[in-house]
């Protein structure tokens, strides 16, 4: 019979991504999303998984009231919030595993856990628990911040002025970052200058900063709310981008033709003012219908044409 696992969790994503692990450890997963639906599903459930940092109910409460029914605890949260780990373990949790460790190697923390009390804790078996659940090594956040600057560098010499990559497999080789494939845009924008960004919605912010790069503070988050647009975010994005480096540009054409550096100065601030060109014509700069991006994945072509407005 199938281990059945209570889910405390009042984030829709979340939950989801945590009932995921649970089933593909061969378990059963009962989601609940307050104390109340945890009292009700206590006799019915052999274990326990508490999200700490929920707001409709208290989890380390959630974590004793388990504990109290004789329920093993496996309970996630922040990996900086050190108070509230001891809290949890002192109110009877058997773990306290930060989101991002559960991110890159859930399976197999999982399957420790499972294993735990049946005497086999794959930790002690002679193959390390591969025969139980396999999971890859763990890649360090340098090597996703290298990759990104190689991005960048690529942007550069197509020309182009970002690369934008959705969900998929592009996102997690560059960012590490497994986000799920929903109605609601995630888009990594690396711009060819400036520092790239991971734009997720609210709902999101949570898993997306447990991913490698984001937690050592190698790639800023940039969330946004239901009524938002987020394709216009994207793009706005990529305008300022356009726009630092074409002012750059000019500033520097303008001081190899020997100009007054007033002149550069005053170009700068302008950011759309004219420039002379060699015949001393007024020249404008380069208009945002000729921008050009290259897009992986998940933000449909017709949202491009903003870009171009």
């Amino acid at each position: 019979m199938s281990t059945r696992i209570a889910i405390l969790a009042d984030d829709l994503i979340w939950a989801t991504r945590l009932a995921d692990l649970v089933r593909a450890a061969d378990a059963v997963a009962v989601p609940v999303r307050s104390a109340a639906g945890l009292e009700a599903a206590l006799p019915d459930v052999d274990r326990v998984i508490v999200d700490l940092t929920a707001r409709a109910y208290d989890g380390v409460t959630a974590v004793a009231q388990a504990h109290a029914a004789g329920k093993p605890v496996l309970a996630v949260g922040q990996h900086d919030d050190v108070d509230l780990r001891r809290r949890a373990l002192a109110a009877g949790a058997d773990r306290v595993h930060p989101y991002r460790q559960l991110f890159q190697d859930g399976p197999r923390q999982l399957a420790r856990w499972l294993a735990r009390d049946a005497g086999d804790d794959p930790a002690a078996s002679p193959t390390g628990g591969a025969a139980v659940i396999s999971s890859r090594p763990t890649i360090p956040a340098e090597r996703y911040r290298d990759r990104l600057a190689a991005a960048q560098a690529r942007a550069n010499e197509a020309g182009l002025a970002a690369i934008l990559v959705g969900v998929g497999a592009d996102l997690r080789y560059l960012t590490g970052y497994p986000a799920m494939a929903l109605e609601r845009l995630t888009m990594l924008v690396i711009p060819a200058s400036g520092s790239p960004s991971l734009v997720v919605p609210r709902l999101e912010v949570t898993p997306a900063r447990a991913c490698p790069v984001v937690a050592v503070g190698e790639l800023p988050v940039v969330t946004w709310e239901e009524s938002d647009d987020p394709h216009e975010l994207v793009a706005t994005m990529v305008r300022a981008g356009v726009m630092v480096r074409a002012d750059a540009v000019r500033a520097a054409s303008v001081e190899a033709d020997g100009a007054d550096r007033a002149d550069a100065d005053e170009d700068h601030r302008g950011g759309a003012a004219r420039q002379p060109d060699g015949d001393g014509a007024a020249r404008q700069p380069e208009p945002l219908h000729e921008l050009r991006v290259a897009v992986s994945d998940d933000l449909p072509a017709r949202h491009l044409l903003r870009l171009q407005e």
